[in-house]
């Protein structure tokens, strides 16, 4: 029965505990480890780290990494962690981020990028892979 309560309360972090490695089929229904489970894996988060985490991603800056490489693996890591935590960030505020951040390494590729987002041609995902490719 305590197995129930727990494994019926936690539907909306299912797919994090699978990712660590939680397989319901496997793990003997033992309320105890999978209790011990999510206090390893679903991070506490107080509203003051919730707080930096949405500010870091607003006011990130070019000038915080070397390279278009190591901004995107922070940026990455941030969109994630916001994602796990339930808060998601708007497309349209995501590519203003991005380009902003962008724009000191490649003013003319920025400018050619919006002309295409303007036009519909470019998304987030989209966005995104001509990203990958630029700091490879």
């Amino acid at each position: 029965m305590a197995y129930s309560i727990i494994r019926d309360s936690i539907e909306p972090v299912i797919d994090i505990l699978q990712a660590s490695g939680f397989d319901e089929n496997n793990n003997g229904y033992d309320p105890k480890s999978l209790w011990d489970l999510i206090h390893r894996v679903i991070p506490k988060i107080s509203e003051e780290a919730w707080h930096i985490l949405q500010t870091e991603m607003t006011d990130i800056s070019v000038k915080n990494f070397d390279s278009l490489r190591t901004f995107l693996t922070r940026f990455h890591w941030l969109r994630r962690k916001l994602q796990d935590l339930g808060q998601s960030v708007p497309e349209k505020m995501l590519l203003t981020i991005v380009l902003r951040v962008v724009k000191p390494y490649d003013e003319n590729w920025v400018e050619s990028v919006k002309l295409l987002i303007s036009t519909g041609n470019v998304d987030y995902l989209k966005l995104m892979d001509l990203l990958e490719k630029k700091a490879n």
